[in-house]
């Protein structure tokens, strides 16, 4: 696209050249030349000006489709980093936060990691099913929700395990957090 509008304002440019030049040869100009000259310039012109408008309007749709596909890839990532039962990160994204935090060595320092597991939530599946199981899982996410600021980072591990890294606070604040999220569990 970007191509083809150059190649257009180089020959347009080429025309405004070439009648300069041959305006600039001779003494005498007729009315007859200037309006054949005035006729070749403006076609020459609303060619260009159509040209220019045409390569806008391509761009724009390329730049619209550039925006969706980009939002699409970043919708596909949030997907593959998010547990489809809960909603919370998964596993992979929780590996690739760890993997931030411990390549820092300032980072580690004012991190905490918190685990999580549902004590005897195996008796649970078995004596109600897994329906029962997910549901409870979901409840228990939907408590970590309600008791953790939104930037922290929560995350379903596995089954009945979640991690949660708790940023930039000490540890009696750290304490609170997971012991308020114990008490809503309990």
């Amino acid at each position: 696209v970007l191509r083809n509008g150059t190649t257009h304002l180089e020959k347009y440019g080429q025309i405004l050249d070439q009648t300069a030049s041959g305006l600039g040869k001779r003494e005498f100009i007729t009315r007859e030349l200037l309006e054949k000259i005035t006729s070749v310039m403006a076609s020459a012109t609303n060619s260009t000006i159509d040209q220019s408008r045409s390569v806008t309007a391509a761009l724009n749709d390329k730049s619209a489709e550039l925006e969706s596909v980009k939002s699409k890839l970043e919708e596909y990532k949030r997907l593959a980093n998010t547990d489809p039962l809960t909603q919370l990160w998964n596993r992979r994204a929780f590996d690739r936060e760890l993997g931030r935090i411990y390549g820092s060595n300032r980072e580690i320092l004012f991190n905490a990691l918190v685990l999580i597991d549902i004590d005897r939530f195996k008796e649970i599946n078995d004596r109600f099913g897994h329906p029962v199981g997910d549901r409870i899982i979901q409840i228990i996410s939907d408590v970590f929700r309600s008791c953790v600021r939104r930037d922290m980072f929560v995350a379903r591990t596995g089954g009945e395990e979640f991690a949660m890294i708790v940023e930039g606070v000490g540890e009696d604040v750290t304490f609170e957090i997971a012991e308020r999220i114990r008490q809503n569990v309990e």
